[in-house]
């Protein structure tokens, strides 16, 4: 389907994707404003930004009427998706095709007023809801505890720790001025509309918003060398210890970010085959690529058997990225990973709404609306050569973070280390191949 791409005079770059497949429109925009963009010394402050424009009160719009409006049309409340986000913040809808021009001015008068409903008292009510989860064991993020872990103090991605103090109403208003404004955003439509009209309202309700300097954004960077004498130990809310083993990768959409995602593919089948092996040291195994802005975090794992060692099971993760950097893959793994991640591509592209969210993470990244095409090229074109280049690369013992998850009682939840392409391509639950899907 063919896209239109075009910037209003206020710097907001919109794309128009035209689809008469449904009587629906997705409205995606993303703020190039996430984690990595916290002020020094203000971590958190973007997650306070994040849960203002959840909940944002206008002089035209009070604090939830825009959910009663839309469920009044038949749409569902906007989403805003933020918690954990590094790069950026999502605000994504679908509307019924009929309010589309509602929605737009709701989502303009967010992007051009969310400044009004920026007081003292709703800067202390976000931090202090963000305090208490901080505070929960059971709210705690195992899967940001480990990419923190990874990059390490320094960098954009490591450890942060969220400030008993909320910040004062000037620092927010500044980052909001800053970061959440028409220059450091894009627009994305995708579905049932004429271009032409959608073009117009676009610019009727948009390109008046006052705007600012877009903020430069960070070069891609990695982590230095590590050292670590012993496996992290972290608390989480499990049946059975996980052994996790990652690495730092190349940044999303990298020519070497899409080989993980297929060496994350080829490697979880061979892990998969691990499991039916005796003795039993192995209950469930993954491999993901989690691709960021500035690097990626590539990780395998395996929930350990009763009564076998967190030793052992490193052991066997270990052994099949050795043979991944030993020997080539083979032409059979090869076109099994490339089906497994065609048809994920595909399945998110399925719908309006899915789309509208997948152009936005192209642009976000690269400028690039019509990247996908490049992109599915590149899985189709993958030589096996490639997965044993970047497993020796990227895959060795200076860079590599070893986790144990113990199970403890009242602890989060393990991560979902299968948010990437393989689990969901295959629609397994995140990692959960056990002995007999394995076999089956």
């Amino acid at each position: 389907m063919p896209l239109e791409t075009f910037a209003l005079s206020n710097g907001l770059r919109v794309v128009l994707q035209e689809d008469h497949g449904a009587p629906t429109v997705a409205i995606t925009v993303v703020y190039l404003a996430g984690r990595q963009q916290d002020p020094p010394g203000a971590p958190g402050m973007t997650a306070i930004v994040a849960r203002l424009l959840e909940h944002a009160s206008t002089r035209h719009v009070a604090r939830g009427q825009r959910a009663s409006i839309l469920g009044a049309v038949g749409a569902p409340t906007w989403q805003v998706v933020f918690p954990g986000e590094l790069d950026r913040t999502l605000v994504t809808q679908a509307v019924p095709r009929e309010a589309l021009e509602l929605a737009l001015w709701f989502e303009s008068d967010r992007m051009g007023f969310l400044l009004d409903g920026v007081t003292q008292g709703a800067v202390e009510a976000e931090h202090a809801a963000l305090l208490e989860v901080a505070r929960d064991p059971k709210k705690r993020k195992v899967d940001d505890e480990l990419m923190e872990a990874l990059f390490g103090a320094g960098h954009p991605y490591g450890p942060r720790s969220l400030s008993e103090m909320p910040p004062r109403e000037a620092e927010v208003r500044a980052h909001v001025q800053r970061h959440y404004q028409p220059a450091n955003a894009f627009l994305v439509l995708s579905g049932d509309f004429v271009a032409a009209e959608a073009r117009a309202l676009v610019k009727r309700y948009f390109e008046t918003l006052p705007s600012g300097p877009r903020p430069p954004q960070r070069a891609p960077m990695m982590p230095g060398p590590r050292k670590q004498s012993a496996p992290l130990r972290i608390a989480a809310g499990i049946e059975a210890p996980v052994v996790v083993v990652s690495w730092p990768t190349p940044e999303f959409l990298a020519d070497d970010d899409v080989v993980c995602d297929v060496m994350a593919s080829v490697l979880e089948a061979r892990l998969g085959k691990r499991l039916k092996g005796t003795p039993k040291v192995l209950l469930r195994v993954g491999a993901q690529q989690r691709s960021n802005q500035l690097a990626s975090a590539f990780s395998v794992y395996a929930a350990v058997a009763p009564g076998r060692s967190v030793e052992e099971a490193q052991r066997v993760l270990e052994e099949e990225v050795e043979r991944m950097k030993a020997s080539e893959a083979t032409e059979a793994e090869m076109r099994q990973a490339r089906f497994d991640l065609l048809r994920h591509t595909a399945d998110r592209a399925e719908d309006v709404h899915g789309r509208a969210v997948q152009i936005a993470s192209f642009v976000a990244q690269n400028g690039r609306a019509d990247f996908l095409e490049h992109y599915l090229a590149s899985y189709q074109a993958m030589a096996p050569a490639a997965l044993r280049r970047v497993a020796q690369q990227y895959l060795t013992a200076e860079r590599r973070l070893v986790a144990v998850l113990e199970p403890t009682a009242g602890a989060a939840p393990g991560p979902d280390l299968n948010e990437g392409f393989v689990a969901m391509a295959r629609g397994e639950v995140a990692g959960r191949r056990d002995a007999a899907g394995a076999g089956a």
